[in-house]
C-alpha cells in the first residue's frame, strides 16, 4: 500500500479549500523583522517576547510592538532568546544561545529590558551551551533548563541560580510547574517528574522522543510535544504517559499551550495547530513561516516565529484545515473478498469515499469489495469542515483472485485400449498451478500457467476413463483457490471379425461403388 496526501507529509496531492472570512488567526502588522522564540501574555497590556539579538515588548496590547537589542554592561550582546519571563512589568530574566553557545548564561533585567546583567554565568559542560526555558512559580522561586542536563534553581527573583543534578543525562527543553509541590521537565528521551518542589527527581525514559514543549492545563492532564512529531499524553499528573500518534509526521513541533484539557494548540513548521479532542484529532493553520511558540490568557492567543511574524487570534473556530486520515483494512487487499475503509479523523467532519475517482460512499466509515481489480486501485477520502476540505489517497495493490475457473479438452476423447492422446489447457493463467490426475492421483508433472497453452500427456489408456485438471492458486495473507474439471475418454473396442462387399466388384477408372456391411 502506499498513501498520498493532501498538503500534510505525504506527496501531495490537490487539495480543495474554500475562503473563510471568519480566519482563525491574524498576522500582526509593524512587527520588527526578528526571528522570535518566546512570547509571554503579561496581562491585558503587556507582552513580552524574545529573539535572534533582541527582546521584543508591547505596551498596548500589541496595538504597536518595540523590539529592544540586548546589552549588557552598556555593550551590544550576542545572543538568542530563547524565553524571556517577566516577574513585574520592570523585573525579566532571559535565556538562550549566548556569546556563541560557548557559555550557559542567564541575564537579568529591572528596567523592562532597556539593559540586561547577566546573573548566571558557566562554562562547564559539552558545547554548544543554552538554556532554553525558565519558568516561575512565585515572584521569587524559579527554574531554568538547558543542554547538556543543565537544571537551575532561583529563590530570590533570578539574581543567583543553583545548579541541580537531575538524573540520567541529554538535553532539558522545558519546564512546568505542577499541582502543589510537583515539578516537570520534558527532554531528549526523557520526562522528569518531581513531587516535593524540585529537591529530588525522577526520569522516565522515552527512547525516540526528543521532546521541546510541555503543558498542564490542569493537575492531572499534560501534554508534551516534540522532534519528528512527538506528541505524549498524560492523565494522572505526570505519572504515566501515552503516545498519542498524531497526524504531524516529520513536523518538528515546538511548542504547546492548551485552554482546557480538551482544546489545545501547538506550533510545528510553518504552522498553528488546534485540537478540541485531547489530542485525538487535529486540524492546522497556515502561516507561511516558522513557527516557534505559542500561549495563551483565556481565549486570547498569540503565536510568533520568524522574519517577526506574530499571529494573533481571539479563539474563533473557522479558518482551521482539517486532516483526512484513514485505515484500509485487512491488508494484504485480496479480490472478492471484503475490504474496510475506516475514518480515523473526527466523526464530525463531512466524510466522502471515492473509489477509483467516483464517489463510493458518503458515510464515516464504509466497505466494499473489489472483484475485478485495476492495475492500479485507489481509494480516496475526502473530509470538509465547511470552510476546508482534506483528500488522502491510498493506492491498493489487490491480490489475484482465487476464482480458477478452468478450461480444458481432449485432443481425443474416444481411445482403442492401449492408446493414449493429450490434454490441452487453453489461455493458461499466470500464478495458477495445473495438475492432470486420475481421482487424486497426479499424472506427469505440474505444470504453471504462462498465458499460453497448456499440454498434457495421458499415458495409456486400458479403458474407458475419467482424468481431471486441477487448478491451484496460493496467495500469502488471501488463503488457497481450487477448481477442476472432469474429462472423460470413451473406449472403441474393434469387431474381431467384419464382413464387407461391394454393390459393385468391377468399378472403371473414375468410377465408384458402395460398400455393404450387412
Amino acid at each position: 500500500m502506499s498513501v498520498h496526501h493532501t498538503l500534510i507529509v505525504f506527496t501531495a496531492l490537490l487539495c480543495f479549500t474554500v475562503a473563510s472570512s471568519h480566519a482563525q488567526w491574524q498576522a500582526q502588522p509593524g512587527v520588527p523583522d526578528v526571528d522570535y522564540y518566546s512570547i509571554q501574555l503579561f496581562d491585558a497590556q503587556i507582552i513580552n517576547g524574545g529573539g535572534h539579538l533582541a527582546s521584543l515588548r508591547s505596551n498596548d496590547n500589541g496595538s504597536t510592538w518595540d523590539t529592544t537589542y540586548v546589552t549588557v554592561f552598556g555593550d551590544p550582546f550576542p545572543c538568542t532568546l530563547y524565553d524571556v519571563h517577566f516577574i513585574t512589568p520592570q523585573l525579566g530574566v532571559a535565556s538562550g544561545i549566548m556569546s556563541l553557545g560557548s557559555q550557559y548564561v542567564v541575564l537579568r533585567t529591572t528596567d523592562a529590558g532597556q539593559n540586561w546583567t547577566p546573573t548566571y554565568v558557566s562554562q562547564t559542560g559539552g558545547l554548544i551551551r543554552w538554556i532554553r526555558d525558565i519558568e516561575f512559580g512565585t515572584a521569587t522561586e524559579g527554574f531554568a533548563v538547558g543542554s547538556d542536563d543543565r537544571l537551575l534553581r532561583t529563590t530570590d527573583g533570578g539574581q543567583n541560580w543553583t545548579p541541580l543534578d537531575p538524573p540520567g543525562s541529554g538535553h532539558l527543553s522545558a519546564f512546568q510547574y505542577g499541582n502543589g509541590n510537583d515539578r516537570h521537565i520534558v527532554g531528549n528521551g526523557r520526562i522528569l517528574r518531581s513531587t516535593d518542589g524540585g529537591a529530588n527527581w525522577t526520569a522516565q525514559s522515552f527512547p525516540g522522543h526528543d521532546l521541546r514543549g510541555l503543558h498542564f492545563p490542569s493537575d492531572l492532564r499534560g501534554y508534551a510535544v516534540g522532534v519528528q512529531g512527538s506528541l505524549l499524553r498524560t492523565n494522572d499528573g505526570g505519572l504515566t504517559w501515552t503516545d498519542m500518534n498524531g497526524p504531524f509526521g516529520g513536523v518538528d513541533l515546538t511548542s504547546v499551550h492548551f485552554t482546557s484539557d480538551e482544546v489545545g494548540y501547538v506550533t510545528g513548521g510553518t504552522r498553528i495547530w488546534r485540537t478540541t479532542t485531547g489530542g485525538q484529532y487535529w486540524e492546522w493553520f497556515e502561516c507561511g513561516t516558522t513557527m516557534n511558540a505559542i500561549t495563551f490568557s483565556g481565549t486570547d492567543g498569540i503565536a510568533v516565529g520568524e522574519g517577526g511574524e506574530i499571529y494573533r487570534t481571539d479563539g474563533g473556530t473557522g479558518g482551521y484545515h482539517p486532516i483526512a486520515r484513514c485505515e484500509v483494512s485487512p491488508a494484504p487487499y485480496c479480490a472478492d473478498s471484503l475490504i474496510t475503509l475506516t475514518s480515523l479523523s473526527d466523526s464530525l467532519l463531512a466524510t466522502t469515499w471515492l473509489y477509483n475517482g467516483q464517489v463510493l460512499a458518503n458515510t464515516t466509515n464504509t466497505s466494499l469489495v473489489i472483484s475485478a481489480p485495476q492495475q492500479t486501485d485507489t481509494i480516496s477520502m475526502v473530509v470538509n469542515n465547511g470552510f476546508h476540505s482534506d483528500t488522502l489517497t491510498v493506492l491498493l495493490s489487490i491480490a489475484p483472485s482465487l476464482n480458477n475457473a478452468v478450461v480444458a479438452s481432449l485432443v481425443q476423447d474416444t481411445l482403442c485400449a492401449g492408446g493414449s492422446t493429450q490434454v490441452q489447457v487453453p489461455t493458461s493463467i499466470p500464478g495458477v498451478s495445473y495438475q492432470l490426475r486420475r481421482g487424486f492421483t497426479t499424472i506427469g508433472n505440474t505444470q504453471f500457467g504462462n498465458g499460453n497453452t497448456l499440454t498434457f500427456n495421458t499415458g495409456t489408456i486400458i479403458g474407458q476413463d475419467t482424468l481431471n485438471i486441477l487448478a491451484t492458486r496460493t496467495v500469502p495473507g488471501c488463503g488457497t483457490g481450487r477448481d477442476s474439471t472432469f474429462l472423460v475418454i470413451h473406449n472403441a473396442s474393434p469387431l474381431s471379425t467384419l464382413n464387407v462387399s461391394a454393390i459393385d466388384p468391377v468399378v472403371c477408372e473414375g468410377g465408384s461403388t458402395d460398400i455393404l456391411i450387412p
